[in-house]
Formats: C-alpha cells, sequence, structure tokens
C-alpha cells in the first residue's frame, strides 16, 4: 500500500519535530499543504511550532486562521481561537513596545 504524499511528508514532519529539527519540519509541513481542508491539521501543527518552538506569533496567527477557514468547527476550533487571541494580544504589546510616545 502507497502512503498518499501529503500524509507522508506530515509523518516526516511529526519526526523532525518530535527530534527538535523544527525548521525541516516547518518545511515538511509546509510540503504537505494541498489546501483542502485536510490541511487544517497542518496548519494547526505550523501554528503551535510558530507559536510554541520559534517564538513568531505572527505566522502562528497566519496558521491558526487557515485552521478555522479550512475547519471552522474542526476538533481544534475553540482551542485555535483561544491561542489567536493570546497571539494577537503578543502582536499588539510588542508593537506597543516599539512606539515613540510623545508628550
Amino acid at each position: 500500500m502507497v502512503t498518499p504524499r501529503p500524509t507522508q511528508l506530515t509523518l516526516d514532519a511529526d519526526a523532525k519535530a518530535g527530534a527538535g529539527d523544527y525548521l525541516e519540519a516547518i518545511n515538511l509541513y509546509e510540503a504537505a499543504l494541498d489546501g483542502t481542508e485536510g490541511s487544517a491539521e497542518v496548519h494547526y501543527k505550523l501554528g503551535l511550532l510558530y507559536d510554541d518552538k520559534m517564538n513568531d506569533p505572527l505566522n502562528a496567527l497566519h496558521h491558526f486562521k487557515r485552521v478555522l477557514t479550512l475547519a471552522p468547527t474542526g476538533k481544534h476550533a475553540e482551542e485555535v481561537k483561544k491561542f489567536r487571541q493570546r497571539d494577537e494580544l503578543t502582536m499588539r504589546t510588542n508593537l506597543a513596545a516599539d512606539a515613540i510616545v510623545t508628550r
């Protein structure tokens, strides 16, 4: 039996992420994206990687938004909504810290 390419890429990415090779995992996950509802799970994993391991809330937000676009009532929808709120707050806080405040 032949494993579909997106499935194999996701499995390989899971292994890389488990081994701590986050950049390679991201590359493999992105290669597995095909724009279908099944991609929501891959976007979820990408969001978690960017959020938790890469400390990159902007890219995490992008992938969490894609999860909700592809599977608005999927198994991760409620969790992703909370992640998005937290990441949006982080982004606003980071941007405000760089702002020039005048008198």
